[in-house]
């Protein structure tokens, strides 16, 4: 049964749903702050390896409510048309992003891949997140510390996270 409330922020009655709270928000209210909180979250991108691991660290990252996931990041083999990582067919891949939501970019590298061309590539699709506003980079295998540290050093974030 819906109950006459009084808006904490603005003071306007409204009716909600049955609850306790002193402090209750009319809608308008409600979406001002929503959209506040939503402004003050951390950018970040997923790095996403189509596997369990990128989707666990994805769900907690959502989960935790303290960052804006914007994009999954992916590298995708050429000559096999696949996620470089596991194998992942782009088809798949590309329905995994729709699923979740979010936009997907793809970084192109060749098959045997040297180090200086995936740095490259991977350095210019992370530098044009850092222009949109992204402070943060997500990646769901960072349990291996020498990895880490590879990437901290090569692509400049400080605030690489471990999911």
């Amino acid at each position: 049964m819906a109950k006459a409330k009084r808006c904490s922020a603005c003071g306007k009655d409204f009716s909600c749903g049955p609850g306790t709270g002193d402090d209750c928000l009319c809608e308008a209210c409600l979406k001002k702050e929503s959209a506040r909180l939503m402004a003050s979250r951390d950018k970040i991108v997923m790095c996403w390896s189509g596997g369990k691991d990128s989707a666990l660290a994805l769900h907690s990252l959502r989960k935790s409510g303290a960052y804006d996931v914007v994009s999954l990041l992916t590298t995708v083999t050429d000559e096999y048309d696949r996620i470089a990582m596991h194998g992942v067919r782009r088809e798949l891949l590309e329905r995994q992003a729709e699923e979740l939501g979010l936009p997907l970019r793809q970084v192109a590298i060749p098959k045997a891949c040297v180090n200086e061309v995936y740095e490259r590539r991977m350095g210019e699709a992370i530098e044009s997140f850092k222009w949109r506003g992204v402070t943060k980079i997500a990646f769901g295998d960072l349990f291996l510390e020498d990895l880490r540290k590879y990437r901290d050093e090569r692509f400049e974030y400080r605030d690489v996270l471990a999911a």
